[in-house]
């Protein structure tokens, strides 16, 4: 574990990484009352959203140009959760997800290969969902095909008025703020085949302040599509 992701231990850590038998979890020491989290694309909310009448409603279906022909190939640059790379897998697209944030990607590698046992799931995940763990600034440079779509989910600040879930706020505890977001949706538009998508909070200013050639909307969200740069 430790030399696959580069992590050593910490007895000072606010964050510790709990290896159970059966999954591996994090915990927030200053802040017990969370209990521990983990990954899980098992769980009975993931495996509803993914129903097929559910999915043709997801707005991140017509952000992606999805259609019954018509199926790209997705490189997920913020992978986060894993969320969204999972509802575009089950849209049908092959998603590459990087994450750079060591515990995090170990987090997400535990999840694909603990959900490889689940007979829902397993063939969706080993066919349309793989990993890299590594800077999405470094990959994009050396890949040999461009894909079809980037797509980025940045970390933005978040209002005090707002609540945030027990999975944000994790996610959050362990990356912050993106720093360098704006650069990386510079350089995914010279990579990007068809398009870069943005996820932003709806009303949300435009990333690196440039409008987006156009954008899809839900009820929490702001989908920004960026045409790629020639």
């Amino acid at each position: 574990m430790t030399n696959k992701w580069g992590l050593k231990h910490d007895p000072s850590s606010i964050m510790a990484l709990i290896i159970k038998k059966n999954r591996l979890e994090i915990f927030k020491r200053d802040e017990p009352h969370l209990g521990n989290f983990w990954i899980d694309f098992a769980n009975k909310k993931m495996v509803y959203r993914i129903k097929s009448c559910l999915l043709k409603k997801e707005a991140i279906r017509k952000a992606v140009g999805i259609k019954d022909n018509y199926h790209p190939n997705v490189l997920d640059a913020t992978a986060g959760l894993g969320k969204d790379a999972f509802i575009l897998a089950a849209l049908g697209c092959q998603v590459c997800m990087i994450e750079r944030n060591p515990i995090i990607a170990a987090l997400l590698d535990d999840a694909l290969q603990r959900n490889y046992k689940n007979h829902t799931i397993n063939t969706l995940l080993k066919k349309k969902m793989s990993l890299i763990y590594d800077s999405s600034f470094n990959i994009i440079k050396i890949l040999k095909l461009k894909p079809d779509i980037i797509y980025l989910d940045p970390m933005y600040p978040i209002s005090k008025k707002n609540t945030v879930k027990k999975d944000m706020y994790f996610l959050r505890s362990l990356i912050g703020n993106d720093q360098d977001s704006e650069k990386l949706l510079k350089l995914s538009r010279k990579f990007s085949k068809k398009r870069v998508i943005v996820k932003r909070p709806r009303h949300a200013n435009y990333l690196s302040g440039i409008k987006s050639t156009f954008s899809i909307l839900s009820r929490k969200h702001r989908f920004d599509i960026y045409s790629p740069l020639q």
